[in-house]
């Protein structure tokens, strides 16, 4: 989309940032199972974490006309997840909603404004730059799962040395944000043995297995820095509240 600016920035790729330069990652099918992540979870906790309401398609009319930054979330060409910034000039037409971007004077672009998730008035992709990174500043800093990285995983273990975050899948649902510990691997059978902390709505925190595979098809990474805990604390951070139990495994983890 022209004019628009990927908002995820290349954290996952390099540990320093080039100064005064904005370098952005484009997400495609195929592409990092770990970078996705932290895309899914940051675009499903945005206006939760940025405490800003999202806009509702008539909150988008009355600003028909303006100049505006959309925060928009979605998938490119090849059904990669994006989230981006658009700036532009809202207008109506015959279809809905759209954007001229900003400098041009025809060739505008569709808004679906489901897909949107915040608004600011003007030109302003650098506080939406400024947004999207304190919500990103939740999540831990994750690198890639393989089967080899479970290979690690002694055959019995009362300790939850793997700390793994992402979208985990159920039968009838994705799960941004979820974390599974793991304490065991049996390689055999392809099973891991650990447990497993869903948000609420999306299902029950629980203790059991799972298939490896399974896991890796899932967009999820290891967790940087993830300090061991005996199995009884994990299942411990069952019957905790969720935002409680994610502070007390991630909180450690994450730079303030």
């Amino acid at each position: 989309m022209s004019g628009s600016t990927n908002l995820l920035t290349a954290w996952e790729e390099q540990e320093e940032e080039t100064e005064g330069a904005f370098r952005v990652v484009r997400i495609a099918v195929g592409g990092d199972a770990h970078v996705r992540a932290i895309l899914d979870a940051v675009v499903h906790s945005y206006n939760f974490l940025a405490e800003r309401e999202r806009p509702s398609e008539e909150d988008l009319q009355l600003l028909v006309g303006s100049k505006v930054t959309l925060v928009q979330a979605g998938s490119n060409m090849f059904g990669g997840g994006l989230l981006n910034a658009q700036e532009g000039k809202l207008f109506e037409s015959t279809g809905g909603l759209g954007i001229l971007p900003k400098g041009a004077r025809s060739k505008g672009f569709r808004v679906t404004p489901s897909k949107v998730l915040d608004v600011f008035p003007g030109y302003a992709t650098a506080d939406a730059v400024e947004m999207v990174s304190k919500v990103r500043a939740h999540f831990p800093k994750l690198t890639p799962l393989t089967q080899e990285r479970f290979r690690e995983l002694p055959f019995e273990s009362e300790t939850l040395s793997l700390c793994m975050f992402g979208t985990y899948r159920m039968p009838d649902t994705d799960c941004p944000g979820s974390i599974y510990l793991a304490s065991n691997y049996m390689a055999e059978d392809d099973i891991l043995e650990g447990v497993v902390l869903l948000r609420p709505g999306h299902g029950f925190s629980e203790h059991g297995s799972v298939w490896g595979q399974q896991i890796l098809r899932f967009s999820m990474g290891e967790v940087v820095g993830f300090e061991p805990i005996s199995f009884a604390e994990g299942i411990h951070l069952c019957d905790l509240d969720f935002e409680e139990a994610y502070e007390q495994i991630i909180g450690k983890v994450v730079s303030a």
